[in-house]
């Protein structure tokens, strides 16, 4: 539990061998109001360890601009996080009432607190992240790590992108077999 979550949740998609079945949801193309949209896909996983996901991805949700919505439900507790709301953890309980936990450096562990730069109470935002992601891929490079070293969690490697290609290759030849079941191949 010493890592920052993101890294946590990036490491579930990897040692397992990636989606073992999916299925996908499309959507062609088209012109709304005048703005072109692209395909709405929903992705649903089975990993080899038997925990199972799923992922949504689409330019068609009125009202959502540039939203990303990260969720782990377990059976007792549930984190959301929200990019729009991006100060705010919502902590879901089946016993208790659900609690909102705000951004607060004095209660981030140490490893995340260097990415917390303002105190609680305020807004961090879009620059912040990315700042914070150049100061991590610039500091790698200036200590002279190899890329096979380890690195901080906000940046991905070339496998990262590697596995990422899989995982839209996989998506797409199930489309093109009537939303088959597809194992992602590493």
């Amino acid at each position: 539990m010493g890592e920052p979550v993101d890294r946590r949740i990036v490491r579930m998609f990897y040692p397992v061998a990636g989606i073992e079945r999916r299925a996908e949801l499309r959507r062609p193309a088209q012109q709304i109001g005048g703005r072109h949209f692209g395909e709405v896909a929903v992705v649903l996983l089975r990993f080899d360890n038997g925990a199972k996901g799923c992922f949504s991805v689409g330019q068609v949700c009125a009202g959502h601009k540039n939203d990303l919505e990260l969720e782990i439900c377990g059976s007792k507790t549930s984190l959301k996080w929200r990019q729009e709301h991006q100060n705010e953890l919502l902590i879901g309980h089946r016993d208790k009432p659900n609690e909102i936990l705000q951004k607060d450096p004095s209660l981030i562990d140490q490893a995340a607190g260097k990415y917390a730069h303002l105190p609680g109470g305020h807004q961090e935002a879009w620059a912040d992240a990315f700042a914070n992601l150049m100061r991590d891929i610039y500091g790698f490079i200036a200590e002279g790590k190899k890329p096979s070293d380890p690195h901080p969690p906000a940046f991905a490697t070339f496998e990262d992108g590697y596995r990422a290609n899989c995982i839209v290759e996989a998506i797409l030849q199930s489309a093109s077999k009537g939303s088959a079941w597809t194992k992602v191949d590493y």
